[in-house]
């Protein structure tokens, strides 16, 4: 009987222990970071200014399916036909479900160069540690720098820093006129306040 208390002591204590142990593994090399806790894998992709979880960016100038499957086989990879103001091109979609997670738009020309990836869940940081759904004032604090904003024609409003791959689609309440040029739309600080990252955009 107390050999037998004993041994269940001991499993009990070990359960314990392997219950709460917690291991922690971190590559940061600009390419991966994995982060292993009682026994899950938890990833954290991040898009970078030349790269997005093992994809160099630029692309290699080859068909890139298989490749873009391989670093996110949790998700759901397929690629389509994009349509446009102008030409059809190339488009890879990775979706979780029915929610587009990140789209490699290719160039209409030249289909095997990549032209833009577009983030579309908070899941994907990047590596100034913003993403979708952050506020403008964070876009301000985490880059640190004189953040720029433009409109193109279809009212897309973007911020972005000069020299830099990545940009932000910001989204939030204006009042335009029907008359408004829109390359004279200047934004104030003020205006922008309250604005959100609906998109982060890798553009070489």
């Amino acid at each position: 009987m107390k050999v037998y208390l004993y041994v269940l002591i001991v499993l009990s204590f070990l359960g314990c222990s392997s219950k709460n142990k917690k291991e922690t593994v971190t590559k940061n090399n600009h390419d991966k970071e994995v982060i292993t806790e009682t026994n899950d894998i938890k990833r954290i992709d991040k898009l970078y200014e030349h790269s997005i979880y093992g994809l160099k960016t630029p692309f290699e100038h080859t068909e890139m399916l298989g490749q873009i499957r391989k670093a996110f086989p949790q998700y759901k990879t397929s690629k389509i036909i994009g349509r446009q103001d102008g030409p059809d091109f190339p488009l890879y979609v990775v979706k979780n479900r029915e929610e587009e997670v990140l789209l490699f738009s290719m160039d209409w020309k030249d289909t095997l160069k990549l032209n833009s990836i577009y983030v579309r869940t908070s899941e994907i940081i990047d590596e100034y540690g913003l993403k979708v759904g952050d506020g403008y004032h964070e876009i301000k604090s985490k880059r640190n720098q004189l953040i720029k904003t433009t409109m193109d024609y279809h009212q897309h409003t973007y911020a972005y820093v000069d020299g830099s791959n990545i940009m932000y689609e910001i989204t939030g309440d204006v009042s335009l006129p029907d008359t408004v040029n829109i390359e004279d739309v200047k934004f104030t600080e003020e205006q922008l306040k309250d604005w959100k990252i609906e998109s982060i955009i890798w553009r070489e």
